[in-house]
């Protein structure tokens, strides 16, 4: 038996209960198999939950993000059987838009269809109102939703991160927030399990969520 579960959600009681059962199951040497998909925070809180240490067994498979070739592929292949006629300069700009997130990728293209006229035309405006709103609900659903599940001191991390145009220095951000580079250390780590942040070299380090920066730049005030 295979048991699937998507969308994982933190410090579910019911996530809990199923994994209890599961670990009875696995005991009881049935043939039986658990895969959980979710955002990197909801993924790593489950796995340190006090509850749960079973799950540390796991294998663990992180989705790196898509391809921007691929990205154009499918948007190519799925306007065409939809009859949605796009410029290749617009279809560009909403594969360079998506940054290889399959989420924003969908929002994209969902916004972008069902705002085409009845023959499938797509017009400048057009293309601008269904980036604007697939970016407000990535920032509401992914943004927002990461943020919510963050201590204080994790956003002030990030808030000081968003100062920065490109990649951050865990040096600079010490100093931003007025504290050692070994206790900044401590929420890099920590921003890093969530998949808010990832390495960008030797003391660096940059978002890996879409818009994230420019979202905490408008919420924040920091620039």
């Amino acid at each position: 038996m295979l048991i699937l579960i998507d969308e994982l959600q933190a410090n579910s009681e019911e996530i809990r209960q199923l994994v209890s059962l599961y670990q009875e199951l696995v005991g009881e040497r049935l043939n039986v198999a658990l895969v959980m998909a979710g955002l990197p925070g909801a993924v790593s809180a489950t796995l340190n939950d006090k509850v749960l240490t079973f799950l540390n067994r796991a294998r663990k498979v992180s989705l790196p993000p898509l391809s921007l070739g691929d990205v154009d592929a499918y948007y190519a292949r799925a306007f065409e059987e939809l009859g949605v006629c796009i410029l290749d300069g617009e279809r560009k700009r909403i594969v360079k838009e998506s940054m290889g997130s399959p989420y924003l990728m969908q929002l994209l293209g969902h916004n972008v269809v069902v705002r085409a006229a009845d023959q499938g035309q797509l017009s400048g405006s057009m293309i601008d109102a269904a980036v604007e709103a697939a970016r407000a609900d990535f920032e509401n659903d992914v943004c927002g939703t990461l943020l919510a599940a963050l201590s204080v001191r994790d956003v002030q991390f990030l808030s000081a991160m968003a100062r920065d145009e490109g990649d951050s220095s865990i040096s600079a951000i010490a100093e931003r927030m007025n504290v050692t580079q070994d206790y900044a250390q401590k929420y890099r780590k920590r921003l890093i399990d969530a998949g808010a942040i990832e390495p960008a070299g030797w003391g660096l380090i940059r978002f890996a969520v879409p818009y994230l920066a420019d979202y905490l730049r408008r919420e924040t005030g920091v620039w």
